[in-house]
């Protein structure tokens, strides 16, 4: 069985000191990994706790840079509102930099709700269009980006 905890980077009283010494907390009592959160918008029945979130793939950057072996996880990646190649690039960076702890865990949402959608704007609209898994990766409908480099990879 392995045991994770949700990082406090989310809510009126997120900070980073808060965010550091539950990582360090988890990490010293022998947890197997922390997890952050992202919402980018939301109504306003959300706000508290929602309102204020910190960008979960910076945190845990900024968490694998003083921790030794926990593992890194997002509870929530609102996929379609990012582009998927930046998405897949931060995620790989993540991933190389905590590369001694096994996977980052990246758990994706693709269900955002229409408040999203509109603030997303086109982008948003063509993502979320497709309706398709594969409209994320390379060769999908909404790119194709076989010839193109990229490192370090997905």
């Amino acid at each position: 069985m392995h045991f994770g905890v949700i990082l406090p980077n989310y809510g009126l009283d997120s900070n980073p000191d808060g965010i550091r010494r539950v990582a360090e907390a988890a990490e010293e009592l022998g947890f197997d990994s922390v997890w952050a959160t992202e919402h980018i918008i939301v109504g306003r029945e959300a706000v508290d706790p929602y309102g204020r979130v910190y960008a979960p793939l910076v945190t845990l950057g900024w968490v694998a840079g003083w921790t030794e072996r926990i593992g890194l996880g997002t509870s929530i990646v609102l996929v379609p509102l990012h582009h998927p190649m930046h998405l897949a690039k931060e995620v790989a960076t993540l991933e190389r930099r905590a590369r001694l702890r096994g996977r980052v865990l990246v758990v994706p949402r693709r269900d955002v709700g229409p408040a999203p959608v509109a603030a997303a704007g086109d982008l948003g609209r063509r993502q979320l269009g497709a309706r398709d898994p594969a409209g994320a990766r390379a060769g999908g409908r909404l790119a194709s980006v076989a010839r193109l480099g990229r490192r370090p990879r997905p």
